[in-house]
């Protein structure tokens, strides 16, 4: 299975989400983006080229080359992240609309949220989304100490500060798993 990470904005949380899923599901990373987490489980490449890779996360940075639509029609899923800044809403806003243009579907994660009032704030901007995942410690302690969620939530200190939260990322991770 091919999945993509993707939003042209930065710091909306494509990395670290591209690292926990690849940890999850026993993928490689892909990126063009040369701020990578983990040099053993990514390879970079100036321009992406998926060929003879399967099983694969495609962390694509926050910009688009020539190859990008190619890239996201070829691949299984698209994840979208985003967080409630106002740029941030504008452009994946923006992105929907261009990926509906050329019919690549897409889920929708709202990434760092604080608040429900923020949850009810994208859904009058954006509409609903797909996956919620809160503003939480857990996937810098994760990467830090590469981990996976199972691995993480066996730590009794790291348990009481993330259980709540690991439910939304370990949904997310359950969902791709059935549709590989």
């Amino acid at each position: 299975m091919k999945i993509a990470i993707f939003n042209k904005k930065g710091g909306v949380g494509k990395t670290p989400l591209s690292f926990l899923l690849a940890k999850e599901l026993g993928y490689h990373i892909l990126t063009n983006d040369d701020n990578v987490i983990s040099k053993e489980m990514v390879t970079y490449q100036d321009k992406i080229n998926m060929h003879g890779y399967d099983n694969i996360v495609i962390d694509m940075g926050g910009w688009i080359d020539d190859n990008t639509l190619d890239i996201l029609q070829e691949c299984d899923i698209v994840l979208i992240p985003f967080n409630s800044k106002p740029n941030s809403i504008k452009r994946t806003k923006n992105l929907m609309n261009e990926l509906d243009t050329f019919g690549i579907g897409y889920n929708l994660i709202f990434t760092q949220y604080t608040s429900e009032r923020e949850i009810e704030y994208i859904k009058e901007e954006i509409g609903e989304v797909d996956y919620l995942l809160h503003n939480t410690k857990m996937l810098d302690i994760m990467i830090k100490e590469n981990l996976t969620i199972q691995e993480c939530l066996s730590n009794s200190t790291y348990n009481n500060w993330f259980k709540n939260h690991a439910v939304a990322m370990q949904q997310l991770v359950d969902d791709l798993k059935k549709a590989s």
